[in-house]
């Protein structure tokens, strides 16, 4: 079921990296102006070249050297410890526009080339009802 609950900001990014290694994307954004909590299931690229996929998805813990992983996540990896999964992530109700966590996607392009998505499918639920929200800033992976 498609859902307008949650809202995003993403900025379109290119980024490089050497095959067979992942990569962060941490300009994602993710707040729930709605009045219920939501639990976060997970991310996916749409409309994506075959062979990029989703490593890993994840949110910052709060603190400021975590926040910092975070955003440096396209250059190195953050420690394990600053990592709270997206898959179980309940996004409080009334969260701000603009105020809400950011969120980490780590993609990975198995062989050398250049892949796109036109964005991102983020999937979640309230209850027993499963929403998908889809978000139209995509990326470009140029794997080395």
């Amino acid at each position: 079921m498609l859902d307008g609950r949650l809202r995003c900001c993403w900025q379109r990014s290119q980024r490089t990296v050497r095959a067979g290694r992942s990569i962060g994307y941490s300009t994602l954004w993710v707040y729930n102006p709605s009045r219920v909590n939501v639990t976060l299931d997970s991310i996916e690229p749409v409309d994506a070249s075959p062979n990029v996929r989703v490593i890993e998805a994840w949110l910052p813990v709060d603190s400021p050297r975590c926040q910092l992983a975070a955003v440096e996540s396209s250059v190195k990896p953050a420690p394990s410890t600053c990592r709270v999964p997206v898959d179980g992530f309940v996004l409080s109700s009334g969260t701000a526009v603009g105020q809400g966590p950011r969120l980490v996607v780590e993609l990975q392009g198995d062989e050398r080339g250049t892949y796109r998505a036109g964005g991102f499918a983020v999937h979640y639920h309230e209850g027993l009802i499963h929403y998908t929200t889809l978000y139209s800033n995509g990326f470009t992976l140029n794997v080395r």
